[in-house]
This record gives structure tokens, sequence and C-alpha cells, in this order.
């Protein structure tokens, strides 16, 4: 990764019109908005990215930021990556009654992974399957929000697009993914991979959701040798669950 040193070095070969003194006050700035979360070289690729030259390898100039630096407010964000999980999109009604769509997916790149929200058109792609899983992408643009779990959030609005760099399966590299034991768990991981022995499975249940439409939802009690965990299933996952029984490998 590159130093503080080497950023402002390279900010200043393509800008010439910008001070060394002034990066450095644009980078404390963008450190004290983060409360103080950011390190200097993820302020640093900020502001980069903010005047168009950031760079993460020698010689070559990109305008993306590393996921792991992404904070919540900052409203014009570039990132790329690898698409790990897609949703299909669903509508919705805008106060003014006017129908509107969102969709989300998981985009992951060497630092970390983040949600992205598609709003409008855009979400038509999850349902078109250009965004799926293996494809990468780059969000330009895009404004970062804070999501339900409080964790930042990248949603790609009017302003933003979307690129499709390379489509599922095309780039010849599969998703590498770990499996995590139960003790090692928590809440700050955005997905992860189990496997574990089946303690206990609830019958699934009938539920109405707040907009009238009905759903299913099961639980289960997972263990393995580090601890034991809640899983819970919905809708048509959950009436897989009558067939898993006590002591099933899941």
């Amino acid at each position: 990764m590159l130093n503080l040193e080497e950023i402002i070095r390279r900010i200043l070969a393509q800008r010439s019109d910008v001070t060394r003194e002034t990066l450095l006050r644009l980078v404390q700035e963008k450190r004290d908005s983060a409360g103080r979360l950011l390190t200097d070289e993820g302020a640093a690729h900020m502001v980069a990215s903010d005047l168009g030259v950031s760079v993460t390898g020698p010689g070559s100039f990109k305008t993306t930021v590393d996921i792991r630096d992404l904070i919540i407010g900052a409203s014009d964000v570039s990132v790329a990556g690898t698409v790990v999980l897609a949703y299909p999109s669903q509508a919705f009604q805008r106060r003014d009654g006017a129908q509107g769509r969102v969709g989300r997916f998981v985009l992951q790149d060497r630092t970390g992974s983040v949600k992205v929200v598609l709003w409008d058109e855009k979400a038509e792609l999850l349902d078109q399957r250009r965004v799926a899983p293996e494809a990468t992408v780059r969000v330009n643009h895009g404004y970062v929000r804070a999501g339900l779990d409080g964790r930042p959030e990248v949603n790609v609005g009017g302003r933003g697009s979307l690129v499709i760099q390379t489509s599922p399966g095309e780039s010849g590299q599969r998703i590498v993914t770990s499996r995590k034991k139960i003790g090692d768990v928590t809440e700050k991981d955005l997905f992860v991979n189990l496997i574990g022995t089946v303690v206990s499975a609830s019958t699934p249940s009938t539920f109405t959701r707040p907009n009238g439409t009905s759903g299913r939802v099961a639980r289960l009690q997972v263990g393995d040798e580090t601890g034991q965990i809640r899983v819970v299933l919905w809708d048509e996952k959950a009436e897989g669950a009558e067939e898993i029984s006590k002591d099933a490998a899941v």
C-alpha cells in the first residue's frame, strides 16, 4: 500500500495547481470529518479521488476508493471489485405515489466488502443477471449512507453509474470464500460461511409484513466445537427446515 508521501507526490505530479500544504490540509479535514477513523493514507486516497488522480499502484492512476476507507456521508465516491452476493430488485411506492425499484448486491475488493444499493432503472441490472456473483464492476459517483445495520452502504442514484467490466464467470477467476468457526463470528461480519450440526429446529411459521404480504420463517440452532449460533431461514428457505433433522450437518 502506498504511504502518505507517495500519494502526495503522485497527486502533485498530476495537479500542479494544488500545493502540498493544501493537500495536507484536505487530508486532515477528511480525517476530522470521519471522527479520526481514517488513516492518513486512507484520507489521502479520498482526497486524491476527489481531485481525480487517485493511485493504488506504481505508475497506474485510478479514481476508486478502497472499500475499507469508505465513510458514511461521503457524497461522491467510486469503488470497484467483484460481486459476491446479489439480490432481486423490489418495487416500492414513493411518497408522491410514483413507483420505484431498489436492489442490492455485495461488492468485495482486496480490502473488504460493502453493500451497494441500486435505484430505479439501475436495479433492473440485477433482474437481468448482468450484476451477479463473479462479475467485476465499477461504481462511479455513488454516495455513502448508513444501512439498517449502521454500516456504510454505497448508493447508486441518478448521478451515479455502474460499469460492468466482466460478466459472471468471464474473468476466469473464482470467488475465494472461507469458512468460519461459530465462535469466531462477530457482528462486523457482512456475510459468513459456516458448517455445523443442527441442535434444534423450529417448525416454519407464517407472519404478515407491514405491506400486508405474508412470509414464512423458521429457526435453527447450529453448533460446532466452538459454540452455537441461531440461523434464521426466510420464505422458501424456511419451508426446507421441515426436512432438517436434529444432528444433521448443514
